[in-house]
């Protein structure tokens, strides 16, 4: 879920093109040039809400940083939805259909999402066969965003031996995460991202012996960030 380019990368990318496409280099003119300009040919009503206009105009990053911060405001962390009633710690492992069943089960119980969003998961990974092991042994199921996620929402459990899912990929911990948005859900799964991609960490996750435990690796990697 990175981006392509990172926002130095657009915003090179984004002058580049613009330089070409109409013959400039927008860096080389600024709002006072063109304030200068249109005075000459117009009357201006309002020259800040003009200024401001123009600002933005020939520095879209800068608004693109703003929404940004206003996104990661509202974003939502993992220490927010992973919690001890959505961790589950099994002594037996289920076969696949039966696990994501089980992981999702926290989630209708507290509304986050319908029986219907997690029959979706698994259809999707019938009829589609994506490839959602996002480390080793570790799936994450999910539907669409339009498919029954009332809010941000993530679970997890963990069995003791990996179970054949769908003839294409093996398991032994299974998430399932929810979002009724398109970008509310991403400080969450970097976080996340970082917890599995650590095989330490990832080790501890799959031995845990109680949801407090997976809880406190959580803590500690916020900690440490």
């Amino acid at each position: 879920m990175k981006p392509f380019l990172d926002e130095v990368s657009k915003t090179k990318f984004r002058e580049k093109v613009m330089g070409e496409l109409v013959g400039i280099v927008p860096h080389k003119l600024d709002v006072s040039t063109l304030l200068n300009i249109v005075r000459k040919y117009a009357d201006i009503i309002d020259e800040e809400a003009l200024k401001r206009e123009f600002a933005a105009a020939l520095n879209p990053e800068i608004e693109d940083e703003k929404l940004n911060n206003v996104r990661t405001r509202f974003q939502i962390g993992l220490k927010d939805v992973l919690v001890e009633e959505t961790i589950q710690i099994l002594d037996h492992t289920l076969l696949w259909e039966d696990a994501i069943r089980t992981v999702g089960r926290p989630l209708v119980t507290r509304g986050d999402v319908t029986e219907g969003y997690v029959q979706k998961a698994i259809d999707n990974i019938k009829a589609d066969k994506p490839f959602i092991m996002i480390a080793d042994g570790v799936i994450i199921a999910h539907a669409g965003v339009d498919d029954g996620a009332n809010r941000v929402c993530l679970s997890l459990l963990t069995m003791p031996e990996r179970t054949d899912v769908c003839g294409y990929m093996q398991a032994d911990v299974v998430i399932m995460i929810g979002t009724p948005d398109p970008t509310k859900h991403l400080e969450m799964l970097e976080q996340l991202n970082h917890i599995i991609e650590d095989k330490k960490s990832l080790q501890l996750l799959k031995k845990a012996k109680e949801p407090k435990d997976i809880i406190k690796l959580i803590q500690k990697q916020e900690k440490e960030k």
